[in-house]
């Protein structure tokens, strides 16, 4: 799911920016899944995989939680394909 904004003859400095600033996004997700987290008491991935198999029935509350659950997935995904297409 690598961003097709991105050309793909981008310097591997301006790559590398742009990883950081993705980096730096993650980890405002993290701390805003940490504070869900600690207030259920459960992992966001644990809490994920509940809700989708019914374990736990969906809550309006639990939709943020969800949308950042998602989203750090997406990312996370997204700054690994973007680090794949740097030099060696």
């Amino acid at each position: 799911m690598t961003d097709s904004t991105i050309p793909a003859d981008i310097s591997p400095e301006d790559l590398k920016a742009y990883i950081r600033r993705l980096e730096d996004t993650l980890i405002l997700i993290r701390r805003r899944l940490r504070r869900y987290e600690d207030e259920y008491a459960m992992p966001s991935r644990e809490f994920y995989n509940k809700l989708q198999s019914g374990e736990i029935n969906n809550r309006s509350d639990f939709a943020e939680w969800v949308s950042e659950h998602e989203r750090h997935q997406r990312l996370a995904e997204q700054i690994d394909e973007l680090k794949a297409r740097l030099p060696r």
